[in-house]
Order: C-alpha cells, then sequence, then structure tokens
C-alpha cells in the first residue's frame, strides 16, 4: 500500500499544492520559499510530516494543470524548482505536486539461464505486482513461486506475504529470486526420438570455398534479351569493377529457390526489368518475390516502346511486382541507343545504388577523411525496416514528456520498459515526428545484440560524432577535424588513439565540439535505443556518459536513451530522468488497437464491426496484454501463414498470456504442416542445425554467407529461412532474429522445451572460421602493387572481401574461447588440429588480411587466448608446441614491424619476413614467401620487445594487477601507460614539473599514483588519463609511492626524511611516519594492510603501524643506502636491496635478518618478490633470480652489451580472473634502459619468464 501526504500551511503566496499520487481528495498546501527550496528539501518535508524513514525512497512528479505534455513529470535530484516555478504565473493554482513511495528490487530466476537480472520499481508491496513484473521481464506465464537467498546463511526462505517481501528488500544481504514449475512444451508427432549430434559433425556441407558475391543481379525475361544484353555490355563497359549476375543459359524453368537464390542473396540490387513479357512469366515474379521476401535493394526499370503498354495499364493487369516496388524510384528505357541521356543516367544510378548509403564513395568527400577515422554504423536498413514496422500516429505520448523534460537543467533522460513494450518504435517515432520548430536530431545510435558493431560502445560514441558532423556542420565538425590531427599524430607517436576510450572522446568530441557553439534556440537531441544490447562487460563506459559526462553538455543538448531496466543500467542510471512505458497505460493500449487493426486491414483488406477480422484483432488485442511484440509477431504470422479470419480466431484464442506463446504458435505451425514432405524429426533436426547458428552468430549475414560460416546446405537454409519468416527480419538479404526475446526463448530449456532447445555451437562456428580462413586466404588476394604503400584510405577503396571471410576474421578467435572451454577432450581434439592446420598453412596471409581490413589489433588478444587456453594442459602435444611457436614469432612480427605493416599488407613478405629471425619457427615455415634473405648479421632469436615513447630517462614502471598494462615514470615529466598486449602507448599523463621518481597501480588496477621531484604525489584515471588528486605536503621531491590493498590509501617516503599515508578519497595526509635520518627511498604496504616498510640512505628499514603511525621495528644490517623495500604476499617476510650489494630477507615478526644474498657486484637498485622468487636489478648490469626457500641464485640474467644499469624490477600481481598468463610457469620482470639518446621498456623471453629490462646511464 502507498501512503500518502496532506498538508496545509499559513503563508499563500508561497504555498505549492501537494497530493498523494493520484489522489485529488488528499490534496493539502506547504509552505516554501521557492527561491531557495530543492527536489531533496521538499522531499524531506514531505517525509517529516507523513513520518517516513529517512531512508525511504520517494518519487516527486509536477503537473501543470491545463498544459499538454505537463502531466506526471518526475522530479529528479538535479532539476532546479526555480526553473519548473517559471514556467508558470501562479505556482499555488497552476502547479501540482504528487508523491508516491518507490520500492525497487532486483529480481532473478532461481536456476541459472541466460537472462539477466532486472531492476524495477513496484506500486506497490503486493504478490500480485511482483508476478505482474516477473511475466512482464521474463516471458513466464504460469504460477510463479518467490524466493528470498539470504547470502549470509544461504537459506532460501519462500516469499508469501506482503511483509515476507518488505523484510527482502529493506535487506542487504538478501536476493529475490523466483521459480515456475514449467510451461507448456510442444507434442511433435516424430517417428523416433531426435539423436543428440556431435557438435562438429552434424552438418552435411563439406564446401568451405566462399560464395562469390555480386553487385547486381539482373532480373529479366528472355523476350527482352536483346535490350538486357546491350545494357549488361554498356554498364560493364562503363564499370567494369562491378559484378553483375544475368543468366546467359536461358529457359529457365526450374523453381528460383533452386535455380538463381545465390545470385539474388548475395547481390546488392536487383534490378528489374519489368515489361509485359516479364509480368506473364512465372519464373519472373518468383523472382521478384525471392528477392522481395529478404528485403534486396529492388531497382524496378520499365523497357518501353510504341508497341507495349503504358505503366498504369500493367499496374491494373499485374499488381503484385508494382506492390512490391511501390515507394520506389522507376527508371524508364527506351530503345536501343545507349548514347543517349537516358541510358547514361541509368548506368551511373545503378552504379550509385550499388555503392550505397555508407559507403565512402556515397560520402561528402568533405567528411570522407572523418568517416575513415570514425568508421560509423550506418542505420539506413534498420530505419528502413522500422518504416515497415512502424503505424503513423501511433508511439508519440513520449513527445509530451520529451517537452517537459526539455525545459529542465537535466541533461539525459532514460526510457526503461521490459522487452517487447514498442521501446524502438518510440525511438523510430521520435525520428518521423520530432517537432523540427523546437528540436533538431542531432545523432542516433541502435544497439543491437547479434551485431557486433552496434554493440560496441567504442563504435557507438564514433558514430554519434560522425552523425553530429553531419548534422550541425561548421564550427563542430571543425573542432572533430582538429582533434582529428591530434590523435593521427599520437598514433603515429606510437599512442592509443581517444577513439579507444569511450569516456575520454565523448567528453573531447562531443562536449568539448557542442560546448564551442551557441544555441538557435532548438534542442539538440541525441538518441541512444536499447541501452541492454550493449556488450554487458564493456557497457559501463555508457552509463558513466550518461549518468556523469553528459552534465558537461551545454542546456540545449539533450541525451534520449532507453533500455531494459537490467541491474546494471538501472543502478547507473536510476537517478535520471524516467520515462516508463507503461503497458497498461491507455496510450500504449489505443497505439495498440490501432497497430493491430492496421496491420491486419491491409491483409484482409477490410474489417467490418462486428465481423470475424473485427473480433480477431479484439481478442489479439486483449491476448497481448500491451505487448507490442506479441501482437506484432502474431500479425506476421497470421499474414505470412496466410490464414483466413476463422482459422485466425481460432489460433489467437489458443494462445497463451506472454510472448513465448507466439513462438510456441509459429512452430506449431511449422512443425504440423501437413503439405511438409519431409519426417518431422528430419525438419526438426534441420531447423535446430540452421538456428543453432543463426543465433550463435556474433554479426547478421546473408543466406550465403550464414550456410558456409555454419557449414550449412544452402537449400536447407533457404527452407528454415523460409518457414520461419514470422520470427526472422531481412535487411537487403542479412537475416537475423526479429527480437533478441527469440533468442533468449531458444536458448532456455525452461521456455522453449527441451526439442526446441537451441545449444551454442561456438566449437563447431570455430572450427568452421578456420576452414574458411585456410582455404580463402591467399598472398596478395587483393592484387595490390607491392611498388606503393597504401594507408587506410587507400584500403577502404579496395574492393571488399567476402563477409564469410570478413567474418572469420574478426570472430575466429571469440568462438574459440567460448567452444574450447566448454569443449570435450574429443572435440578440443579437432579444434587444436583445425588450428594448428591454420597456422601452418596460411599465417602470412591472415596477417596480411588483417592489414587489408586495418585491423592489426585483433591479432594480439588472438594470441593470448590461445596461449592461455593451452595453458591449462599439464602436458602440451607436438601440434599445441608448434601452434604457440608460430603464434609467438606472430606477436614479435606485429610489435617489431607495426610501423612497416602499417605502411603496406605487403610488407607481411618484405620486411616482416626477411627480419625474421632464422631459427625461429615461422621463418622455417614461411621463410619461401620472402622476397630477399639477410645473408650477414641476420637475427637468430627474438630479442626483447621495445617500447618507444619516453623522451628522457625513465625512472620507475610497474605492472597492473591484471597484468594488461605497464605504466613509467620517466624524467621528461611524464606518467606513460602502455599496453602489454600490443606495446601501444595508450595514455601519457601530463601533470608533474619535474621528473618523475616513483610509480605505482592501485590494487583494482583502476587507479596510478606517481611521486615526482616537485615535491607532490598525484592520483590517476587509468581510464580518463585525468589527475583526479594532487596530494602536497612533502617538503623535499617524492622518491616512492605505493597504494594500500584496498585502494583507499597511498603511502610515500621523501628526501625530507618521512613518510606520509595519504586518503584517496580526501587527498589529505592522515599521517606522517617521522623516524629516519636519511632521504626515504623506498615505501610499500604490507598485504594485509596493517604495515608499511620504508627504506632509507641511512641504511636501515622501518616497520610502522598504520594504524598508530608508530615504528614499530627497525631493522639494522646494511652498510649502504637501502634503495628497495617489498614484503612477501603472505606478509612475514620483507626483502630489501642496498648499495651494499646485498638482497636481505628479514622477518616481520621478530625484525631479524633470515638471510642476505650475495652475489651481485654492485649497488642493488630494485628488488620484488613473489611466492617462491626474489628478483633483483643491479648496478652490475644483472637481474638475479632467487629462490625464496632454498635462498639460491637460480637465473642470472646478464644485461652486458647494453650501456646502463638495471634500476626497476616488478612482478605483476596475477589474477586468474583477468589475465591469460598462467600463474605459476609466467614470470614477469620489469626494468628499464637507456640506448643513446632513447629511453626504452623492454619485453623480452627468458625461457617461461617475461622479463622487461631498464638501464640508466647514472646511479639514482
Amino acid at each position: 500500500m502507498v501512503w500518502f501526504l496532506v498538508m496545509d500551511f499559513l503563508f499563500p503566496k508561497d504555498k505549492l499544492r501537494v497530493q498523494p499520487f493520484s489522489e485529488p481528495l488528499k490534496r493539502f498546501k506547504i509552505q516554501v520559499n521557492k527561491a531557495e527550496i530543492t527536489v531533496s528539501d521538499l522531499k524531506q518535508k514531505i517525509k517529516d510530516i507523513q513520518k517516513y524513514p529517512d531512508d525511504q525512497p520517494l518519487k516527486l512528479y509536477f503537473t501543470i494543470e491545463n498544459r499538454k505534455g505537463f502531466s506526471h513529470v518526475m522530479l529528479t535530484q538535479d532539476v532546479i524548482l526555480s526553473n519548473v516555478f517559471e514556467l508558470v504565473q501562479d505556482c499555488e493554482k497552476e502547479l501540482l505536486f504528487d508523491f508516491a513511495e518507490s520500492y525497487i528490487v532486483t529480481i532473478s530466476p532461481k536456476t541459472k539461464t541466460n537472462q539477466d537480472p532486472v531492476t524495477v520499481e513496484l506500486k506497490s508491496l503486493e504478490i500480485d505486482e511482483l508476478e505482474k513484473n516477473v511475466m512482464l521481464h521474463f516471458y513466464v506465464a504460469t504460477e510463479i513461486k518467490f524466493y528470498r537467498c539470504d547470502l549470509m546463511s544461504n537459506q532460501v526462505l519462500p516469499i508469501t506475504t506482503s511483509s515476507s517481501l518488505k523484510k527482502t528488500l529493506t535487506s542487504y544481504s538478501c536476493d529475490l529470486v523466483f521459480e515456475t514449475p514449467g510451461q507448456r512444451s510442444l507434442q511433435l508427432q516424430t517417428s523416433s526420438q531426435l539423436p543428440q549430434e556431435d557438435t562438429l559433425t552434424m552438418s552435411a556441407s563439406s564446401d568451405f570455398k566462399s560464395k562469390e558475391v555480386f553487385d547486381v543481379f539482373i532480373s529479366y525475361c528472355w523476350a527482352d534479351m536483346n535490350i538486357v544484353e546491350l545494357f549488361y555490355a554498356e554498364l560493364k563497359t562503363s564499370f567494369p569493377q562491378l559484378k553483375v549476375w544475368k543468366d546467359n543459359k536461358g529457359g529457365m524453368t526450374s523453381d528460383v529457390y533452386t535455380a538463381m537464390p545465390q545470385g539474388i542473396s548475395t547481390s546488392k540490387i536487383v534490378m528489374a526489368f519489368f515489361s509485359e513479357a516479364y509480368f506473364k512469366s512465372e519464373n519472373c515474379n518468383r523472382e521478384i518475390k525471392y528477392a522481395a521476401d529478404l528485403k534486396k535493394n529492388i531497382m524496378p526499370v520499365h523497357l518501353s516502346n510504341d508497341n507495349v503498354p503504358n505503366l498504369v495499364a500493367l499496374r491494373d493487369e499485374f499488381p503484385a511486382p508494382f506492390f512490391i516496388t511501390a515507394g520506389k524510384l522507376y527508371h524508364e528505357l527506351k530503345g536501343t541507343d545507349a548514347t543517349t541521356d537516358q541510358w547514361k543516367n541509368l548506368i551511373h544510378n545503378t552504379y550509385k545504388e550499388v555503392c550505397g548509403k555508407g559507403s565512402l564513395s556515397s560520402v561528402d568527400p568533405t567528411l570522407a577523411p572523418l568517416y575513415l577515422w570514425l568508421r560509423p554504423v550506418d542505420f539506413s536498413k534498420d530505419y528502413a525496416s522500422f518504416e515497415e514496422e512502424y503505424v503513423p500516429g501511433t508511439r508519440l505520448q513520449v513527445i509530451d514528456s520529451l517537452n517537459a523534460w526539455r525545459v529542465t537543467d537535466e541533461r539525459a533522460m532514460f526510457m526503461h520498459g521490459a522487452a517487447g513494450t514498442g521501446k524502438s518504435l518510440v525511438v523510430y517515432s521520435l525520428r518521423v515526428n520530432l517537432p523540427k520548430e523546437q528540436y533538431v536530431l542531432g545523432a542516433m545510435f541502435i544497439c543491437k545484440h547479434n551485431d557486433a558493431r552496434k554493440s560496441d560502445p567504442l563504435v557507438l560514441i564514433s558514430s554519434i560524432v560522425y552523425e553530429l558532423c553531419q548534422t550541425l556542420g561548421g564550427e563542430f565538425k571543425r573542432h572533430v577535424e582538429a582533434e582529428k590531427a591530434l590523435d593521427d599524430q599520437r598514433v603515429k607517436e606510437n599512442k592509443q588513439s581517444i577513439l579507444k576510450v569511450p569516456i575520454v572522446a565523448f567528453e573531447t568530441l562531443v562536449v568539448d565540439g557542442l560546448m564551442k557553439l551557441t544555441s538557435n534556440n532548438k534542442t539538440v537531441l541525441i538518441i541512444i535505443d536499447a541501452l541492454d544490447e550493449l556488450k554487458r562487460k564493456e557497457r559501463h563506459s555508457i552509463l558513466t556518459i550518461l549518468s556523469d559526462t553528459c552534465k558537461k553538455l551545454p542546456p540545449w543538448v539533450k541525451v534520449f536513451t532507453t533500455g531494459r531496466p537490467e541491474k546494471d543500467i538501472f543502478q547507473a542510471l536510476q537517478l535520471m530522468s524516467p520515462f516508463m512505458l507503461d503497458i497498461s497505460d491507455k496510450s500504449n493500449l489505443e497505439d495498440l488497437e490501432k497497430v493491430i487493426n492496421t496491420k491486419l486491414s491491409n491483409y484482409w483488406k477490410t474489417i467490418l464491426p462486428n465481423s470475424i477480422e473485427s473480433k480477431c484483432c479484439s481478442e489479439l488485442q486483449k491476448k497481448s496484454a500491451g505487448l507490442f511484440i506479441f501482437a506484432c509477431n502474431m500479425c506476421k504470422h497470421i499474414i505470412n501463414k496466410k490464414l483466413d479470419p476463422d482459422s485466425a480466431l481460432k489460433a489467437i484464442q489458443g494462445l497463451e498470456p506472454g510472448t513465448d506463446a507466439v513462438y510456441k504458435t509459429i512452430l506449431e505451425y511449422q512443425f504440423h504442416d501437413r503439405d511438409f514432405n519431409m519426417e518431422v524429426s528430419e525438419k526438426l533436426r534441420v531447423f535446430k542445425r540452421v538456428f543453432s547458428v543463426l543465433l550463435g552468430l556474433k554479426k547478421p549475414l546473408s543466406i550465403v554467407h550464414l550456410a558456409n560460416v555454419g557449414n550449412l546446405i544452402y537449400s536447407e537454409v533457404e527452407s528454415v529461412v523460409s518457414d520461419c519468416r514470422s520470427i526472422l527480419k531481412f535487411e537487403n538479404g542479412i537475416i537475423s532474429v526479429l527480437h533478441k526475446s527469440v533468442k533468449d526463448f531458444f536458448y532456455d530449456k525452461s521456455r522453449s522445451g527441451t526439442e526446441f532447445q537451441i545449444v551454442a555451437i561456438d566449437s563447431q562456428l570455430a572450427v568452421q572460421c578456420l576452414k574458411i580462413l585456410a582455404t580463402n586466404l591467399t598472398r596478395n588476394m587483393s592484387g595490390l602493387d607491392s611498388t606503393k604503400f597504401y594507408n587506410k584510405e587507400n584500403l577502404a577503396q579496395l574492393p571488399a572481401l567476402n563477409d564469410d571471410i570478413l567474418y572469420a576474421l574478426e570472430f575466429w578467435i571469440q568462438h574459440y574461447l567460448t567452444g574450447f572451454q566448454t569443449a570435450s577432450s574429443a572435440i578440443q581434439e579437432v579444434m587444436i588440429q583445425s588450428l594448428h592446420n591454420f597456422v601452418t598453412s596460411v599465417l602470412p596471409f591472415y596477417l596480411e588480411a588483417l592489414l587489408l581490413i586495418s585491423n592489426l589489433s585483433y591479432v594480439f588478444p588472438a594470441i593470448e587466448i590461445i596461449k592461455y587456453l593451452f595453458s591449462k594442459f599439464e602436458q602440451q602435444t607436438d601440434d599445441m608446441k608448434i601452434i604457440l611457436s608460430l603464434l609467438n614469432d606472430l606477436k614479435f612480427i606485429g610489435f617489431n614491424f607495426r610501423n612497416q605493416l602499417l605502411a603496406s599488407p605487403l610488407q607481411v613478405y618484405n620486411h616482416a619476413l626477411i627480419g625474421v629471425p632464422q631459427e625461429t619457427k615461422y621463418f622455417e615455415q614461411y621463410s619461401h614467401l620472402v622476397t630477399a634473405r639477410i645473408t650477414i648479421g641476420a637475427e637468430k632469436n627474438w630479442g626483447p620487445l621495445t617500447l618507444t615513447g619516453h623522451s628522457s630517462m625513465v625512472r620507475s614502471v610497474a605492472f597492473s594487477p591484471d597484468s594488461r598494462t605497464v605504466v613509467s615514470g620517466s624524467e621528461d615529466q611524464t606518467v606513460k601507460l602502455w599496453s602489454v598486449e600490443t606495446g601501444e602507448c595508450v595514455k601519457t599523463l601530463a601533470g608533474h614539473s619535474l621528473s618523475v621518481r616513483s610509480v605505482a597501480f592501485s590494487p583494482d588496477s583502476r587507479t596510478v599514483v606517481s611521486g615526482s621531484e616537485d615535491q607532490t604525489v598525484k592520483v590517476w584515471s587509468v581510464e580518463t588519463g585525468e589527475c583526479v588528486k594532487t596530494l602536497a605536503g612533502h617538503s623535499l621531491s617524492v622518491r616512492s609511492v605505493a597504494f594500500s590493498p584496498n585502494s583507499r590509501t597511498v603511502v610515500s617516503g621523501s628526501e625530507d626524511q618521512t613518510v606520509k599515508v595519504w586518503s584517496v578519497e580526501t587527498g589529505e595526509c592522515v599521517k606522517t611516519l617521522a623516524g629516519h635520518s636519511l632521504s626515504v627511498r623506498s615505501v610499500a604496504f604490507s598485504p594485509n594492510s596493517r604495515t608499511v616498510v620504508s627504506g632509507s640512505e641511512d641504511q636501515t628499514v622501518k616497520l610502522w603501524s598504520v594504524e598508530t603511525g608508530e615504528c614499530v621495528k627497525t631493522l639494522a644490517g646494511h652498510s649502504d643506502a637501502v634503495n628497495s623495500v617489498a614484503f612477501h604476499p603472505d606478509s612475514t617476510t620483507v626483502v630489501s636491496g642496498s648499495g651494499d650489494h646485498t638482497v636481505k630477507l628479514w622477518s616481520v615478526e621478530t625484525g631479524e635478518c633470515i638471510k642476505t644474498l650475495a652475489g651481485h657486484s654492485d649497488s642493488v637498485n630494485s628488488v620484488a618478490l613473489s611466492l617462491r622468487t626474489v628478483v633483483s636489478g643491479s648496478n652490475d648490469q644483472t637481474i638475479k633470480l632467487w629462490s625464496f626457500e632454498t635462498r639460491n641464485c637460480v637465473k642470472v640474467q646478464n644485461l652486458a652489451g647494453h650501456d646502463g644499469i638495471v634500476f626497476s624490477v616488478a612482478f605483476p600481481d596475477y589474477s586468474p580472473r583477468l589475465s591469460f598468463l598462467d600463474l605459476l610457469t609466467n614470470k614477469l620482470d620489469c626494468g628499464l634502459q637507456k640506448q643513446g639518446n632513447m629511453s626504452r621498456i623492454l619485453l623480452g623471453i627468458m625461457g617461461k619468464c617475461v622479463q622487461w629490462h631498464s638501464h640508466l646511464t647514472q646511479r639514482q
């Protein structure tokens, strides 16, 4: 039950009317100071009088009476109430405030499914209200049981009353889950039980050759062959690069579904040469219908002459082709004189149609450089699909809320609702109905779960930036162009592009660019649809942009976004202005009625009152219960199956509540089709084979490429696609499921049942991708000139690789990772053999192909993933060793020859093969491809990997705990972040005014701390590169810094002889530890956070209590300055390195020296400890590895030959959740080098040990 407040005060001039939500009889007035009152103040007044607890969530709304669009507009914390008061002349008479309690609950299934938890707001603490939300968000329609899972005691208790529900909602240690006893399964009449099929042998096709694709498919009747032949010849003469499919055999009598499907499905456009003979031809009609089924781009051409009827007469006699091409521009072709303007225009228009929107040739030349830099997504096909679904005059209610929100100071609005409530149609309605006198649609992005680019946050930001350049142009475009020039320079310097960090890209390009503009009294609207379909692990950056960064936008820029209220989305955006799409809302039900009536009246032509047709519409509206997806899917099913009104009514009346019921009805029709001559079990087997590929793809493909990637028989794919059109979407031949809920339905056995459950087949898709690459990749596959260089612009102009090859290049590794981890040992053997065949046959061609598509970066994560998967084997086979050896060589090639490779893909066979060490497996395998050889001075094996970027001596380095990043601090006053995977400098952190002497990562890898000779300590955000805190207090140079294990505290040691402990949150110095008599050179936290250790030039090591700030022990024994200290992971031992050439191990408990490790011949500058190993770096140009257990030196890495000393060493803090490197066998050491004038960080291989060497020309 919702409790409400009634208020009245004495002073009329400052009175506001307040009432419980929609209860005018309880309306009272409240006195306020309008100049100072805030939303929080007003809520608190309500809580005080109503006697709500302070932590009770409360929703507050305002209504401007008698004004459209200002009904129940929610007030968030950021709304300035004085701006609301300015909207009216008399606040007391015109303004009305409503309030209600808010109950927020996160719901998830009790048993693990593929569905994510969702967070909803309950209108009341009633079990019925909870059931409604579960039915809406999880598509269940049977009896639902609720439980509270106590995370502390692991108890699972039923929730049956409002009080037990409230107890769950108010407990931070309880989760709310539900279960259902199960739903109706489909009963199939099969002659035998469908067997379980082997994942890698369930398909019949064995042809891995990529099928030829075409630009143009010419559909014509043989009676018009002469003029079509002439057109074909002229088209090929004008544009010889075009691939044109034209039937030259003649006399086609077979079904188009077996005769010419690949030509139609793989062509960009279908040219239909209309004539009277064409319309009378059964096969021509089949061709154009098939093209229409696939939503191909059809270009109608009317062949006219003096002896044929005009178009109007033909349309009356043959309506079907004209219905298919309704709304398209007709081209007329008359006579056989190809020199006429009519002929020339048609040929050039054909080429323009082939290029299409979104291709470089169709881009405004002034935007082409930005297009190539930003690589935006083209949504024209999505808009065309929405246009087909949208019923004019519907989904307009959000515009009223938008108008009300427009006058607030808020920048972002979140419209949430369950899947299938019509959110995307609301977004499309905004696109076509947005009042142009008030708004400018700046940019729009539609997230898609089954499209890698449309679900990528990086692509989202880039696409928004590009569309804003198109829409706004002028100063905004010039700003982006200037930032592109700076970014190009960054990339040339081997630094990370700003486009790789969504938050930075949005703030630098969007916010800063828009801030340079002035308002023209219109609101610029940016729309992001379907947030929940962004990649879950990566969308946090977009949520941060919406909740925080958008506040920096100018007030005349608004961001409107939609999505399901999944837990992370709701929690991030709950303080934003919301608009919940309520399926029971009157306007929603009116829209649904209009949609159903429009779609079915278009099919049945007329719907008379009280007719069967009318009853179908009303029954479907009732069954839909406000869900658009339910109604639209059922309408599609009725139309595709050509049901008469009686059959349709019977089908509708048999529907159960929920979206799943429609999917089950569609499946029942498909598998109970009496005219189908295939055994039901075989038909089901084919269906599951096709859908397992269709649902498993990371990106939608055309039929022909889907068949090849899935190792399917083409005719079977066509058959299933044809039968299941009701739940599929077609965009110019590209096939995908109609809605994410379709995928959820088939993957969830509790919803689809055992017979229809689709199981992921990543192992099969991985193997097939590798076979496609091994079969189709060749040397110089794009016919490049070996004497030329090719930049991104040049490569973008080349003929594109086929979609199945592009898919395999991009996604084989994702399928391999998922499939290998869940595969049986027998399947794993098949996957290993496929990978072995790939790396031993086409690895250079693979590298060339990645360069052709400007994605060299794909190679690095792929290599690390394979290393990670194979590291799980105690005994690696010979094939696995060969794979790892070749992939390791490939990483060195991509790393060491990066600049040469980016100059031309053919450098794969020149610099990048000539320079490969001659004793490597890669050179042994592929040396026959080399164009020349080094005969003198050739390297035998790989040296260290080199990271170049600092302009002066590097003083300190550290690994991130997730092992993905290295941080370095230099005398050039900068801190740099480096990708371990690619060797790129991903960020340069500038802000210190003198040399940076020490750097460290926080344990969560999100923050870096640096200490400098400028006497300050700085804390940096790894994600944005911004300095978030400057800690000032030392009076001399800061020599050492370290984070506490909980990331909340930083410790620093200085030449002022003190150690300081700082709060990261406040930036305050919470303790100063004084006791050393000379400069403090090194500090570290114990892993248990209780103790700080410091090493000093006074030759002592001190242990300090973090709690009291007292020195609890002084460890004396060194005879020279202590340069470095570190804790053992168990906090019981400290290691120190000194100028006396020794390394000492100390007991934390007793303060005694346990062992002195002697062996260095000069000062020890740096030490580090892992569980079993001590590493030390010295002026004697060696890195020594010592066994922690035996205290003996087990390995010496001699760096003689380099002019310098080892200054800094470090072990990464391995995490099995984050790192691909094996915890036990791979150890990383870190250091520096100075060679000539170039300071470098080096990565080298020493057995199973990865080393980062550091050389300095002088002592610290």
